[in-house]
């Protein structure tokens, strides 16, 4: 299959609710260097985070990996320490 048409057919499941755990859009009220209120949109089927080092990139996915469950994870080394928001 060439790009297009898997992009259609990923297209086709998403509007048939294929995918349970899709996240359309997070909001942050205040969150590291992003401005206040920001809304990050992900737009389908791929989104794209480009920043200089320290933008905040990592721990914006970071938040995004924990948003679902409301879990924060605040510590991505060896060791994990999860805390329930």
């Amino acid at each position: 299959m060439n790009i297009p048409t898997l992009i259609a057919e990923i297209s086709r499941m998403k509007a048939r609710n294929a995918f349970r755990n899709f996240i359309e859009y997070i909001q942050f009220p205040y969150f590291r260097n992003l401005e206040k209120n920001t809304r990050i949109i992900f737009d389908f089927p791929l989104t794209v985070f480009v920043g200089q080092n320290g933008s905040g990139k990592s721990s914006t996915l970071h938040a995004l990996y924990g948003a679902p469950k409301k879990i924060l994870r605040l510590n991505f080394g060896f060791q994990l320490l999860l805390t329930r928001l």
